[in-house]
């Protein structure tokens, strides 16, 4: 099954995102896809396809306490790779991000004894809102000084959850398979 590692996003960050989407879905013309809200969370580690005999001891490396608990608060946002030509449209974190780094370096050093190779690339603490699929001359200017508008409420981290992903016709379907409670 594919899975990922992550912490979930509290309602008030799904409403959020509810709004963003609202007001800029019909004022851009690339083709997006946009994350459903519900599905909103931030990716500590991305495990890909997980073969059934390494899920038990992914569990239980994983089960004991993988750090404490903290306050996250996004900020800003972004494109991946980059401004000129963005695949992915993201909201950063301020508070909160020191903390998110090291809970990933926890996470990928465990998984790693596992058989779960390191990332290559430095972890970034952001939230996705969009992959860009196809584009056309969009306002992405605006789109990134409205992300920075926003004040984001602040929300307590207090566990980790291991998703399943299944992919449907309308996108991704995000199960959770195990919560780790953060001290």
């Amino acid at each position: 099954m594919r899975c990922f590692i992550g912490l979930p996003m509290p309602e008030q960050y799904q409403q959020g995102l509810r709004r963003l989407t609202a007001t800029w879905r019909p004022k851009l013309h690339s083709k997006l896809s946009w994350t459903r809200p519900g599905n909103w969370h931030l990716t500590l580690k991305f495990l890909g396809e997980v073969p059934e005999n390494t899920f038990s001891p992914l569990v239980q490396i994983l089960r004991p306490p993988l750090g404490k608990r903290f306050v996250l608060q996004a900020q800003g946002g972004g494109f991946f790779p980059d401004p000129t030509r963005p695949r992915v449209l993201w909201v950063g974190v301020g508070r909160g991000d020191d903390a998110c780094r090291s809970l990933a370096q926890e996470i990928a050093r465990r998984c790693e004894a596992v058989g779960f190779p390191l990332e290559h690339r430095p972890f970034s603490s952001h939230l996705t809102i969009a992959r860009i699929k196809q584009h056309k001359p969009d306002p992405w200017p605006q789109v990134l000084q409205s992300l920075h508008a926003i004040t984001w409420p602040v929300a307590e981290m207090n566990r980790v959850v291991l998703w399943k992903s299944s992919l449907d016709n309308n996108g991704p379907i995000y199960t959770a398979m195990e919560k780790f409670p953060l001290l």
